[in-house]
């Protein structure tokens, strides 16, 4: 039996590995993405060693992490992906949205931060994002990204050396 031909204009989907101790929030979310073309849930984990042992056998393009979960959590995870070899882009998904959680995950490598207060239609948005490899944070996180930024000073040009050329604002 031959394969249907696959059109040139066709993208790939995007393999999604959830990582989510609470089992009915991890399949909610499985089954729902499963049945979106552009998507490919390759796995589902609830412990630190399930999810480094799912995603290293998986390789997903995203990782749909849970902040806090059995045997080390968010952090946990992202401190291992170097090490581990794993090269996925990361959303956190946590009901936890303070300062230093945030900061941490943002200092580790997340692209995104979706709150679990959000809707459907938000994390949608959220994911899609980071699939196409840009940085989403929910409004509080993104009040916490803002402050974190406006906090630090700015680094200070050399004499010798030109001004670096500004950067535009995208919307």
């Amino acid at each position: 039996m031959q394969n249907p031909p696959v059109s040139p204009t066709a993208s790939p989907r995007a393999r999604l590995l959830i990582v989510e101790d609470q089992a009915s929030i991890r399949e909610m979310l499985a089954e729902v993405l499963s049945h979106m073309p552009e998507f490919e849930v390759v796995g589902q984990a609830d412990t630190l060693e399930d999810a480094l042992r799912v995603a290293r056998h998986t390789q997903p393009d995203v990782v749909i992490l849970d902040w806090v979960f059995p045997g080390g959590g968010g952090e946990a995870f992202l401190r291992e992906m170097k090490p581990n070899r794993l090269h996925a882009r990361v959303l956190v998904l946590s009901g936890r949205t303070e300062e230093e959680t945030v900061n941490s995950a943002l200092m580790l490598g997340a692209r995104g931060y979706f709150e679990k207060g959000g809707n459907l239609e938000e994390f949608m948005t959220a994911l899609r994002t980071v699939v196409a490899g840009g940085a989403y944070f929910g409004p509080v996180a993104a009040a916490i990204v803002k402050r974190l930024l406006d906090a630090k000073p700015a680094p200070r040009a050399e004499k010798s050396e030109p001004a670096a050329p500004a950067l535009a604002e995208t919307h």
